[in-house]
């Protein structure tokens, strides 16, 4: 998968669009119920929030067609991830985006 966490937009490695993500309600995953291993329910708005780390593209692709308005954790770090920022960014400039849109995705 890929992340534009300036336009906050998942895609499929081959550059699918699977959702653009927004939470109005900025919970910490820390703060979140567990309901298994790899997901958790948020408390404002009851929703559970499925934990990409684990899925494949497909496997989110499938998720979002039975569900769409399923909401997602994503996070920078894992494994499955690489980020896809607009290109004509300065390295820092772009250093500086991911970390502040990480930043906002998971405030309270």
């Amino acid at each position: 998968m890929k992340f534009n966490p300036i336009k906050n937009e998942l895609y499929t490695d081959s550059g699918e669009l699977l959702k653009k993500l927004h939470c109005p309600y900025r919970m910490a995953w820390e703060d979140m119920e567990r309901t298994n291993a790899q997901n958790k329910k948020c408390s404002q708005c009851q929703q559970i929030i499925i934990d990409t780390a684990y899925l494949t593209d497909e496997e989110v692709k499938q998720r979002l067609r039975a569900q769409p308005t399923t909401c997602l954790k994503i996070d920078y770090r894992q494994t499955n991830l690489s980020h896809s920022p607009q290109k004509t960014m300065t390295k820092e400039h772009e250093r500086r985006e991911i970390m502040n849109s990480i930043k906002k995705l998971f405030k309270k």
